[in-house]
C-alpha cells in the first residue's frame, strides 16, 4: 500500500471511529461480550439448553462494562427499565 493510500485509508477509519461515539461504539471486548449474552441465551432457551448457558448469562448479565454500556443506553430511554428491583 503506497503512503497515500495508506494515509487515506488511516483517516477513513478514524472518521468511522469518530461517527460510532457514543452507547453505539462498542470496542471489541464489549461486542464479545453482548454477542455471547446472545449466544448463551439462544442456547439456554433452545431444547437442549444447559445449565452452564444460564450461570454465563447471570455472569454477562452482572459484568461492569455490560452493566455501564446499559445505563448509558438507558440514560438515552433505549432500553427497558427493570422491574420490580434486583433478585
Amino acid at each position: 500500500m503506497t503512503a497515500q493510500k495508506k494515509a487515506k485509508h488511516n483517516s477513513l477509519a478514524g472518521a468511522l471511529v469518530q461517527a460510532r461515539a457514543g452507547p453505539f461504539s462498542l470496542n471489541y471486548t464489549l461486542a464479545a461480550k453482548v454477542g455471547s449474552l446472545v449466544a448463551h441465551a439462544d442456547e439456554g432457551l433452545s431444547r437442549g439448553g444447559h445449565n452452564f448457558d444460564w450461570i454465563a448469562l447471570r455472569a454477562l448479565i452482572e459484568d461492569e462494562d455490560i452493566q455501564a454500556w446499559l445505563a448509558e443506553l438507558r440514560a438515552l430511554a433505549l432500553v427497558p427499565v427493570k422491574r420490580g428491583g434486583n433478585r
